[in-house]
């Protein structure tokens, strides 16, 4: 393995702790919103209603946090993974480009 392979490997790997810590992170925050959005939304029907029972309204909280967060795995894996062959495959591609111009420009100092 050559230098500039190993320093693409070193970032590949930095890329999928890094994209997938952010990705993880943005959808967490995301459903702590949503769920305290629905706990305020709840809280404010439970006082129109005249009850000050709040208790089903962490309920509330709990049900749109599952739905927001358990999607996440998913979104982590493809904000981790999918771009690093892809940037592997362009990278190769313009090597092999450009290793094919310069092969073209050779045969013409002849």
């Amino acid at each position: 393995m050559n230098g500039w392979q190993r320093i693409g490997l070193v970032l590949s790997v930095l890329w999928i702790l890094g994209g997938g810590l952010y990705q993880r992170s943005a959808d967490m925050q995301r459903a702590g919103d949503m769920g305290g959005f629905a706990m305020r939304a709840c809280m404010e029907r439970q006082k129109l209603n005249g009850s000050f029972d709040f208790s089903r309204c962490s309920d509330e909280f709990d049900k749109m946090f599952r739905v927001f967060a358990e999607p996440s795995w998913g979104n982590v894996a493809i904000v981790a993974l999918v771009p690093v062959p892809i940037a592997w495959l362009f990278v190769y591609i313009l090597v092999w480009l450009t290793r094919w111009i310069r092969r073209g420009f050779a045969g013409q100092a002849r």
